[in-house]
């Protein structure tokens, strides 16, 4: 079971967690692209948690998938709206959390539909 555990937490927690069992998942807060490259020399990292309130996120998502690593983000809160998803989309972050899984669908089918009519 320990096994498919994803500790959320900081660094120092990461870096803990994984001594005591390398083959859970650390995915620790990262604000910027030279933290994923600093973290990268202590953990082995496959997931990351960011904000959409970071200046550098879509900066921060392409050096994690350069890097292979997976981009959580949760926008609960203020911006867990139509502009908030759409932002997120467009960074193409790996997971959103979001408590308007309504207005997410509405803007997937949407992005869906626009791709169909392009390819026609």
């Amino acid at each position: 079971m320990v096994d498919s555990v994803v500790l959320y937490g900081d660094i120092g927690e990461a870096v803990r967690m994984e001594k005591l069992n390398p083959n859970i998942i650390v995915m620790p807060h990262v604000e910027n692209a030279q933290q994923i490259k600093l973290f990268l020399t202590t953990v082995k990292l496959k997931a990351v948690e960011t904000s959409i309130l970071v200046a550098s996120t879509k900066k921060l998502v392409d050096e994690a998938h350069k890097h292979g690593i997976k981009v959580f983000m949760d926008i609960l809160g203020p911006f867990d709206n139509k502009t908030g998803l759409r932002k997120a989309l467009k960074m193409k972050v790996d997971v959103i959390q979001t408590d308007n899984a309504d207005v997410m669908l509405e803007l997937l089918e949407k992005r869906k539909s626009a791709k169909r009519k392009s390819a026609e």
